[in-house]
């Protein structure tokens, strides 16, 4: 990746092959070359943007950056940069300044390579050679050490020069040269830049412009600089100096012994010439001075400390010994044995001569060599035992050895120049063989160098500077720093120069006197031009600004103009460079998140490269006395951000267009919700105080939001559970990331209003689905319990059934909105699905009950057929003595023996448990809506009131008939157990004043066996397939309806006792005798019903039976008392004396199994249980007189009372009914049935209708007042019987059939309701021989309306409809009465539909329930759109939308496709008529 600084590139930043860490080849653009001719331009940066990975940012997908990978770990990581193809950046050239041309060095790092084992070094010694301006830069560097020399640091400086340069010790020791000529004229160069600035006049140049004062600061603040070089060249200790020697006294060794047993040696340090004669001699009065201790005077003296009774002493201890003289250049080094009462002893000493080095480098390698081989031949010193300093290696570094100690050469001359190999002697060898001193370890670094003054340096001295003297003077000194800069620049592009060079570098900015600010601007340029988002860049950057802008400001550094505009160009670079960065701060400093433990890794190091980008910035701007504008950068990257979330919003949309708006935000919002994150929880922390980086990033991305949200969600016209996670998310960043800035946002979204259109969807999308999922769910019901070991007795479809529901309320509840309106429109939905499965249930298991068509569901007559086939059943029920299951019983049966009966099974207990947990389940629902919404408390409990009504109404109803279907089989056996014929050897016969007795236990067992066979096999099924209230519903109604029917059997509704005395007299007794068995039987032990409830359900019976077995003359007298209370108070029960009544009747109580037997009530004796034993007495006929049960006179008086009933029929009716006797009047009594068969009484008064079904024990009474009654109508029903349906104010209807005596039943009901109400309509569509008196009803007779048309002839053609009728006479006329359309509203078509039928009428479109036993109809111009749709299981359904935005579902249509083309005709035809098409007759003009 290449960068240009002059001219910006554009540079594809986020393209594929760029993030897998590949080079691209970028467009570079041509320069300013006007603009920016002053400027330098900035090296290419190619390893800028592969440090930080910017993908992680923009991948939506994951919510973590990767770090930088090499290309052979990014081939392994297929998911690294997927995302970025499309997304485009001008971020690298946007942010790099400007700047002039120049020259870029070709670096060399050091490297080795092993060959053969060993490691060859690789010097810099070349490019330094090649750049002259590094070269003079380092001569420099040496001649300004031996200026000053630093002994204290300079091993650090050694080996920084060392390392940092990386070159040979040969070319070390040819700039070592090189310095010492240059620093021989130091005081010459600082001389003539005093010269320069004392005589400098020209403002008019470059560096002035004209400005004189500028001119005038510049030369004073130089010749400043040289007068505190001067000053600071006084203080130098050694600057005066020729010769400069550090010398570290290391340790000795092999010493002579000088006490008793050891010496206490110590070390005399000096220099001298060749003319000393007794160089060894002790100075007693020198001072000891050592390295550090600056306070003393200097010496050229040095004695080291004294080691106690030691011949190996380690003193470690160094000095800097200097002289002026140049003939001292002898270092002397004797060892004496310290006394404290007499003098030093004299152990040996060592001569060093400090020879210099020569002029040739061969003559170097020639001295090296011999020097060597003397060393290796005699020992450390020449054949003569003198010693030469000479380090061949480096200059700078010391030199340490082992030097043998010498004799005295005892004051002859000769001799101590033989020892420094002046002369030869030929005794010092053989002197030194014979005595040995030991040795001594030394350190040494010697420094030699002349410094000339001014007024020595002439052309008579002939010691006038070089040629290349003068070109390393008056070289561009700034060209220099460049190069020692960019020299320094390291593989991360970071300058790296150790502390020892930069304080050489200062010394020789200050030397040549160059603009303190000239190093640290070159420093930043390059650092700028070589940038690298990282610590060490950015804080060298910062570091230097704030040095520039501390000379610029507090020490007031005069500036040239060309330094000036340099310094504002530096400032303008860096300042353009920090805004791009900071316009892409996230990129720029990018988080990493880690994958495992979701937190941030690098907040710290990436916040505090934030933190110094702004303050660098800010502090440019606070020179420039400008306000810096963060908030525009951030603004700017926002905008950058949100372009490039958007674009990659799209690439993630997959190739179906569906739902790719709702697709795109979301991409968008989990982009955004990551970048505020980031902002508010991490990056604000790192801005300045005074800034809200979290208000403002809340503020500009909320609103770019809640725009684009706006926009995309206008186009969307489908929902989906994407459009819902979209709200998710925006409520999520709303309550969490937006809510501590909501004040400060102008506008936030308004979620009501904009999900509201997708609510709607939503609602009409899960009606579709609910009515799909549970019909799939019912074709696969199996009617199986869900797990019938844990007590789950009901089957899957009813929990698929409630699992749609709930996913419906909590997914409506989960949005967070005001959905009241859309609640309730859920709610019918529930209602509506609840319904029709509690219909689909309920048709189920009567489908059930008539699958045995040997039977009907109600038997009036128990005949042989139905005898004969119970006795099979339960013949079969002992025989396999196990229980009898229907279902398995089909499976084994053939289906070919059609004389097994079937009674219940486990599929219809399964269907009963889904009836009744679904109330539970819908309570349940109701109730968890009521909690979370109770502000909607009593609208929720009134929508769901008719379900739970109907529930109620459909689960007691199915109970009754199942109940009902066990009992008919019962009754069948109660008919068998009651039969006189069965009456084997009972005793009980009947004679005067002979007391009754109960059957024996045998005859009990005998006469109960089938019973208790059929009751146990039933009871069982039921026990093993039934939630025990259901169970236990069905245990107490066998139970009633045994007792129901003996009460039925003792005593006929409405009618005397037809069978003789002796029958009645026997049935009692049985009743009697059978009941504690089955007490016993149902109580079972405790565990079944209690005693209390069982006999709460027979003490009726138990009560009013007493009367067949009471005293005929009692009886009488009871009668006599009812009777006479009915005629005198018009009241049936009010003023009865039930005490004195039941002491003249028979007591069970005198049986000994009734003893303990207790009544609750003592008033169920009525007239009908009198009349019925006394018209037993009188069918007995003159047998009972004769027998003496009778007397004559009561026989008679008996008869008379039967043969007068009429107010006893009146007075029955009113006690069942309740009615008032000073109003109401019997008229008639019929039989019929209701629509649904139950076997119906019916009464006809004189203002009112009333009748009573019995289904098993319950008895259902209807009054029907005439004064409320809007129309009857009585048509044909079936082939042989007719309907009555009596349509009432409020349009309910009443429908009952099997009208036994149909004729006068309807015309005494006509005539009553006509004279309680004139308006009432009486439509009779039966042709019969009955005269009404009624209005005529012809007018009421449909026939097929025609369209009259007058011609131009003036003749009038009646024109046939389009739409022909279809429905036959008699349908027509029952679809007229049910709808109450006029005559001429023509029905087209009738179609059955699940729920009942679909009418189509010319002005109407009809519905009629059979279930509610409601009517409904639309006018055709109410009706909006029809469409075909799948409810439940059925294929065949119709949705249709009205006007007021309601509509209805219809399933289960026969011929849908037919009543779907009419329904579009009929709606295509009436469109323009907004009522009734009116019935009267239309003249056109015809052609």
């Amino acid at each position: 990746m290449k960068l240009k600084s002059i001219g910006f590139s554009q540079l594809n930043l986020f393209d594929d092959h760029l993030c897998n860490g590949n080079n691209v080849t970028t467009e570079i653009n041509k320069c300013d070359v006007t603009e920016h001719s002053n400027q330098s331009s900035l090296k290419v940066v190619e390893n800028f943007f592969n440090h930080h990975d910017f993908s992680a940012f923009l991948s939506f997908n994951s919510f973590y950056h990767h770090h930088h990978k090499t290309n052979n770990e990014m081939k392994s990581d297929n998911t690294f940069c997927t995302n970025l193809s499309k997304l485009k950046s001008d971020f690298i050239s946007s942010i790099l300044p400007q700047n002039e041309s120049s020259s870029n060095i070709a670096l060399v790092t050091t490297t080795t390579t092993a060959i053969d084992g060993a490691t060859e070094i690789k010097f810099n010694d070349e490019i330094i050679k090649k750049n002259e301006s590094l070269s003079t830069l380092l001569v420099y560097f040496l001649s300004d050490i031996l200026i000053h020399q630093p002994f204290d640091s300079l091993v650090p400086i050694n080996k920084s020069l060392k390392k940092f340069f990386n070159i040979s010790n040969k070319l070390l020791k040819s700039l070592f040269k090189k310095s010492l000529s240059l620093t021989k004229y130091y005081l010459l160069e600082i001389n003539k830049y005093k010269e320069y600035y004392s005589k400098l006049q020209d403002f008019e140049s470059e560096d002035f412009r004209g400005d004189k004062v500028l001119m005038e600061k510049i030369k004073v603040f130089n010749l400043k600089r040289i007068d505190e070089i001067e000053k600071k060249n006084q203080t130098i200790k050694y600057f005066n100096f020729l010769n400069t020697v550090f010398v570290k006294v290391y340790s000795a060794k092999g010493l002579e012994i000088k006490d008793l047993i050891s010496s206490d040696p110590y070390v005399n340090l000096f220099f001298t010439d060749i003319q000393d004669e007794k160089p060894h001699h002790h100075r007693e009065s020198l001072n000891t001075i050592h390295l550090n201790d600056e306070k003393k005077k200097h010496s050229h003296h040095f004695k080291t400390t004294v080691k106690k009774s030691t011949l190996t002493p380690e003193w470690n201890e160094q000095f800097i010994m200097s002289t002026d003289k140049p003939d001292q250049n002898i270092l002397i080094a004797s060892i004496y044995d310290f006394d404290q009462v007499s003098k030093s002893d004299f152990m040996g000493f060592l001569p060093i001569h400090l020879e210099h080095e020569h002029e040739h480098e061969h003559e170097h390698d020639e001295k090296n060599k011999q020097q060597q081989q003397k060393i290796s031949e005699h020992g450390n010193g020449d054949e003569h035992g003198h010693h030469e300093y000479s380090n061949f290696d480096n200059p700078l570094v010391e030199h340490i050895q082992d030097y043998e100690l010498l004799s005295k050469p005892k004051g002859h001359l000769t001799k101590f120049k033989s020892l420094l190999g002046i002369t030869s002697s030929p005794d010092i060898k053989h002197d030194n063989e014979i005595r040995k001193y030991g040795s001594i370890k030394l350190g040494l670094i010697h420094l030699k160098r002349e410094i000339l003054k001014v007024e020595d340096i002439n052309v008579n001295n002939q010691n006038l500077p070089s040629k290349q003297i003068d070109i390393q003077m008056n070289q561009n000194h700034e060209n220099s720093i460049k190069s020692l800069i960019e020299f320094s620049i390291n593989n991360n592009d970071e300058i790296n120069i150790p502390n020892e060079i930069e304080k050489l570098l200062d010394s020789f900015s200050s030397r040549v006197l160059l603009s303190p600010l000239v190093i640290p601007m070159i420093k930043i340029e390059k650092l700028v031009e070589n940038f690298q988002i990282s610590a060490s860049t950015m804080d060298e950057i910062h570091k230097q600004l704030l040095k520039l802008i501390e000379l610029v400001t507090i020490e007031k550094i005069p500036l040239s103009k060309p330094i000036e505009d340099r310094f504002l160009g530096m400032l303008k670079s860096v300042k353009k460079l920090y805004k791009g960065i900071l316009n892409r701060y996230p990129l720029s400093f990018p988080i990493t998140i880690n994958l495992e433990t979701k937190l941030a890794e690098n907040i710290g190091s990436s916040g505090t490269l934030l933190t110094l980008s702004i303050e660098t910035l800010e502090l440019i701007y606070n020179y420039q006395s400008k306000q810096c504008k963060l908030k525009k950068m951030v603004e700017n990257y926002i905008e950058f951000c949100w372009t490039c979330v958007k674009e990659k919003s799209l690439i993630s949309i997959e190739d179906s267009k569906d739902f790719e708006n709702i697709v795109g935000l979301l991409d968008i919002y989990d982009a955004i919700e990551l970048q505020l994150t980031l902002d508010i929880e991490m990056y604000s922390q790192f801005f300045p105080a005074h800034f809200d980086l979290g208000l403002i990033s809340s503020k500009c991305y909320y609103k770019l939001l809640k725009e684009e949200t706006e926009k995309l969600l206008a186009k969307e016209d489908k929902v989906c559970m994407e459009t819902f996670n979209l709200l998710k998310k925006i409520q999520k960043i709303e309550r969490t990331i937006i809510k501590p800035f909501e004040k400060d946002i102008e506008s936030m979204m308004n979620l009501n209003q904009l999900f509201k259109r997708f609510i709607k969807m939503w609602i009409k999308e899960i009606k579709k689905q609910f009515n799909l999922w549970i019909g799939r769910s019912l074709e696969k019901e199996e009617w199986k319990s869900i797990d019938s070991k844990n007590n789950q007795l009901h089957s899957n479809s009813l929990i698929d059934l409630f699992t749609i529901f709930e996913i419906g309320k909590n997914h409506l509840l989960g949005l967070d909105l005001d959905i009241d309106q859309f609640l309730f429109e859920l709610i019918d939905i529930v209602n509506q699905l609840y319904n029709q499965y509690l219909e689909i249930v309920l048709n189920s298991i009567l489908a059930d009950l008539k699958k045995d068509n040997s039977t009907p569901l109600f038997i009036d007559e128990v005949s042989d057929n139905y005898i004969s086939s119970l006795s099979n059943f339960i013949s079969k029920i002992k025989l396999s003595n196990i229980v009898v299951d229907q279902q398995h019983q089909q499976q084994q049966s053939s289906t070919k023996n059609n004389s097994i009966i079937q009674i219940t099974n486990s599929i219809i207990c399964i269907k009963l448990n889904c009836l009744e947990f679904s109330r539970q389940l819908l309570f349940d629902f109701s109730s968890d809506l009521e909690l979370k919404l109770p502000h909607l408390r009593d609208k929720i409990q009134d929508a769901f009131g008719i379900s739970f009504l109907n529930s109620k109404k459909k689960y007691d109803y199915i109970i009754d008939l199942v109940i009902n279907n066990i009992s008919k089989w019962i009754k069948v056996l109660l008919v068998q157990i009651l039969d006189l014929k069965n009456n084997h050897g009972n005793n009980n016969k009947l004679e005067k004043d002979q007391k009754p007795n109960l059957l024996s236990e045998n005859q009990v067992n005998e006469l109960l066996d089938s019973l208790t066979t059929l009751l146990n096999n039933e009871l069982t099924i039921l026990s093993g397939n039934l939630y025990y209230p259901t169970f236990s519903k069905f245990i107490r109604g066998v139970w009633q309806s045994i007792w129901k029917e003996f009460d039925r059997i003792l005593f006929p509704e409405f009618k005397l006792q037809s069978e003789k005395l002796e029958s009645t007299y026997y049935k009692s007794l049985v009743i009697l005798s059978i009941y504690q068995p089955l007490e016993e039987f149902f109580n079972a032990d405790g565990s079944g019903v209690s005693i209390e409830q069982l006999r709460n359900h027979s003490e009726y019976l138990l009560s009013t039976i007493s009367v067949y077995l009471s005293n005929p003359s009692n009886l009488l007298e009871v009668f006599n008392i009812i009777s006479s209370t009915f005629i005198d108070c018009n009241s049936p029960s009010s003023l009865l004396d039930y005490s004195f009544i039941n002491s003249k009747l028979f007591s069970i109580n005198q049986f000994e199994q009734f003893k303990s037997f207790k009544f609750v009530k003592d008033n169920y004796i009525k007239e009908l249980h009198v009349l019925c034993s006394i018209s037993s007495y009188c069918n007995s006929g003159g047998s009972i007189v004769a027998n003496g049960l009778i007397t004559s006179e009561l026989d008679s008086s008996f008869k008379k009372i039967i043969s007068t009933l009429g107010s006893f029929k009146n007075r029955f009716i009113l006690d069942k009914f309740s009615l008032d006797p000073l109003v109401s009047v019997y008229q008639n009594d019929f039989k019929c049935k209701t629509l649904n068969g139950i076997p119906t009484n019916g009464y006809i008064l004189n203002d009112c209708l009333c009748w009573s079904s019995w289904l098993c024990y319950n008895e259902t009474k209807v009054i029907i007042k005439y004064s409320l009654v809007k129309s009857i109508t009585r048509q044909q029903h079936g082939s042989n019987d007719v309907l009555l349906i009596i349509t009432m104010t409020d349009d309910k209807t009443h429908e009952i059939w099997s009208i036994i005596s149909q004729d006068s039943i309807f015309k005494s009901l006509a005539l009553n309701c006509k004279k309680s109400n004139q308006s009432i309509e009486i439509i009779d569509h039966i042709k019969s021989k009955v005269e009404h008196t009624t209005s005529d009803n012809s007018n009421f007779i449909v026939k097929e309306s025609t369209l009259t048309v007058v011609s131009k002839d003036g003749k009038v053609i009646d024109i046939k409809p389009e739409h022909e009728s279809h429905v036959s006479y008699d349908d027509s006329i029952i679809y007229h009465t049910l709808f109450h359309l006029d005559k001429d509203n023509i029905i087209y078509e009738v179609y059955p539909c699940f729920t009942g039928k679909l009418i189509t009428t010319r002005d109407y479109f009809c519905h009629h329930n059979n279930l509610t036993k409601s009517n409904k109809h639309y006018l055709w111009s109410e009706i909006v759109e029809v469409k075909k749709e799948k409810v439940l299981f059925f294929d065949t359904g119709l949705k249709i939308t009205f006007k007021n935005g309601l509509s209805e579902s219809y399933s289960g249509i026969n011929d849908r496709d037919s009543l779907y083309k009419e329904l579009i005709e009929l709606i295509d035809l009436n469109k323009s008529n907004s009522s009734p098409l009116p019935a009267t007759k239309k003249f056109v003009e015809a052609d």
